[in-house]
């Protein structure tokens, strides 16, 4: 269970920095599903930096470290997060498909910030069974 939940949380944490350089994604990847909504909608996952900066004082209060209830281990997902960072020397996906390779980064449905992520975790993890849900 500590498992799925760390890995839900780093999820989150890779999704919202994706979401800041969606722009470079974008025109890297091209993926429909940055382009499904314009940048100014509010169902886009592409945040509208305007907005986000105009508002800045009320959803980011000064001085707020912990959601109440909530235990974000703050320090413990940034050590994770160093941890998994020493497995991307070793990534073994190409940027492009060639014959060597079934899966590249160069993927719409499984980005490569989902491929980092999973084959980090997988690496410090090891669990001794993945099960994969869906297709």
């Amino acid at each position: 269970m500590i498992y799925y939940t760390l890995a839900a949380i780093l999820g989150l944490i890779f999704a919202l920095l994706g979401w800041i350089y969606a722009g470079k994604l974008k025109r890297r990847y091209g993926s429909p599903f940055l382009n499904f909504y314009p940048l100014d909608h509010p169902m886009s996952p592409i945040p509208h930096m305007p907005s986000v900066k105009k508002q800045a004082s009320r959803l980011y209060k000064s001085g707020v470290k912990e959601l109440l209830e909530i235990n974000l281990n703050q320090d413990g997902q940034l050590e994770l997060l160093k941890d998994l960072s020493h497995y991307r020397k070793d990534l073994p996906f190409p940027m492009k498909k060639n014959e060597k390779s079934r899966y590249t980064f160069d993927n719409y449905f499984f980005t490569a910030h989902d491929a980092i992520l999973l084959y980090s975790l997988l690496r410090h993890l090891k669990p001794k069974q993945v099960i994969e849900v869906g297709s």
